[in-house]
């Protein structure tokens, strides 16, 4: 059975690095109100289309 944890529950500690390049640390997941209240404007990232064997950057404005 798997268990769903809600996005604003914060799960402190460390965990097993399922990688050996991996860390340990848990990654933090922030709702658009924190990106917001932090003075993030833009988020960007690189998207890579197998198929068409291309790479673009898409922007996403708020």
């Amino acid at each position: 059975m798997r268990y769903k944890i809600k996005f604003t529950e914060r799960v402190a500690g460390d965990i097993p690095p399922p990688f050996p390049w991996a860390t340990s640390r848990r990654a933090v997941i922030y709702t658009l109100e924190d990106i917001l209240a932090l003075g993030y404007k833009t988020i960007q990232g690189e998207f890579k289309c197998k198929a068409f064997m291309a790479t673009m950057t898409i922007d996403c404005d708020f």
